[in-house]
């Protein structure tokens, strides 16, 4: 059964509990932990004794944690502070129970030229094996936010889509390792030769570690069933939205369509 949950950057730089208290309320069944300020949650979590409270009341809130987002580590390749930063997360994330760890390094759209910017990424693939050996051992699987949101958007004048897919199908392959994917965004996955979304996703198949998505949804009605017949290895589907004045009511109504959708067709 498909478990929906919502990124706390959704809701804006809101305090833990209230985010907490905002998922719960609009029918969410988890809560997708960010990287940034507010929500950088290993700094304020640091000790055990911090982590288990923390599980407590997502736990009393009824819900759970459906990812955490890792910020970039820059500059390529891996660095000691970088590792060590992760391996907090990583921690962290063991101790809530979290099975996904989202890297949330987008291709940046400041070079036309694509060949520099695999020149840019090869110490990205290094990064991301380092990463997701540590992350094996704690039973964590690592995904690559190629396109994150919030960062720097595809688009008109900037590497395209497809060839971005691309890109992170030859970071994919490097990589290399069984708990490594890459996230799909279906709103963002237009490719040149107009495939749209169900094109990246056939060409993401057996690449998929987690799905991303947001409201309004390009094709949903027709997205879901192929989402539904995707061999994924997670049973969540996440929105995320850009923080906006009708966030709160954009996902009410987005977990109530997905709700009566998966209940007809994911039982």
């Amino acid at each position: 059964m498909k478990k929906l949950s919502l990124t706390a950057r959704s809701l804006g730089p809101l305090p833990l509990d209230d985010c907490l208290s905002e998922v719960q309320a609009l029918g969410f069944a988890g809560m997708d932990l960010g990287a940034r300020p507010a929500h950088a949650f290993s700094r304020e979590f640091a000790t055990p004794a911090d982590r288990a409270d923390w599980t407590r009341r997502i736990a009393d809130a009824g819900l759970e944690v459906s990812g955490m987002a890792v910020a970039p580590p820059g500059p390529y390749p891996l660095r000691d502070a970088s590792t060590a930063e992760f391996a907090t997360i990583l921690r962290f994330a063991a101790d809530l129970g979290t099975r996904m760890l989202r890297l949330e390094a987008a291709i940046p759209p400041d070079s036309h030229d694509l060949a520099a910017v695999r020149g840019r990424h090869v110490g990205l693939a290094a990064t991301c094996k380092a990463w997701a050996r540590l992350a094996a051992d704690e039973g964590v699987r690592l995904v690559w936010d190629y396109q994150a949101r919030g960062q720097v958007p595809m688009g008109s004048g900037t590497v395209a889509t497809g060839d971005a897919t691309s890109l992170a199908l030859d970071v994919l392959a490097e990589v290399d390792e069984p708990n490594f994917g890459l996230v799909f965004r279906p709103d963002l996955a237009v490719e040149p030769a107009a495939l749209g979304p169900f094109g990246v996703l056939d060409r993401l198949e057996g690449a998929v570690g987690a799905v991303m998505l947001t409201a309004p949804c390009p094709d949903l009605a027709d997205l879901l069933p192929a989402l539904l017949r995707a061999d994924l290895p997670t049973a969540w589907w996440t929105l995320d939205l850009d923080p906006r004045p009708d966030a709160r009511e954009a996902a009410a109504a987005w977990v109530g369509s997905l709700d009566a959708f998966l209940a007809q067709s994911d039982p």
